[in-house]
């Protein structure tokens, strides 16, 4: 199994997704209606293909809501990448800078790339009120050699 790093480019009543594997290959690409069942649909489709996902929206409220709220329930890092980064990162790239495949692809991207961005607090924290908080993901693999190396180094 692989990681995955999901990028949705959030819309009113659809959303377009892409998830890419740690080379950057696209494992899945499509249209998902902005409804619970469909969401969920999403979430347990990609939870079955990879070991660990990671998420992105270019949108922190309004239509993202619910997307952001299934994601924060099924326990999964969401991080927030602002619209106008998205936009900006589209404008350098050779091509059409407006397009659904392109502008989720650059979220994606961002995520895989980044280790710097911010996630969304899960409904238990202190700052779940107040969008993105400087919560950082850590991939599995490193959670386990740090704890590996915690259990050596402890007298």
């Amino acid at each position: 199994m692989k990681n995955a790093w999901v990028g949705i480019d959030i819309g009113k009543e659809v959303h377009w997704v892409v998830a890419i594997d740690d080379t950057g290959g696209e494992l899945l690409f499509r249209r998902v209606e902005n409804s619970e069942t469909d969401l969920l649909s999403l979430i347990a489709e990609l939870e079955a293909l990879c070991r660990d996902t990671l998420w992105a929206v270019d949108m922190r409220d309004g239509p993202a809501a619910l997307a952001i709220a299934l994601l924060l329930a099924a326990d999964r890092f969401v991080a927030y990448i602002p619209g106008v980064a998205v936009s900006r990162s589209c404008e350098a790239l050779a091509g059409e800078s407006k397009t659904d495949r392109r502008e989720v692809r650059v979220i994606a991207e961002k995520l895989r790339l980044r280790r710097d961005l911010a996630g969304f607090p899960s409904a238990g924290h202190p700052a779940a009120c107040t969008g993105p908080a400087p919560v950082r993901w850590t991939p599995a693999k490193s959670r386990a050699a740090d704890s590996a190396h915690a259990a050596e180094t402890v007298p």
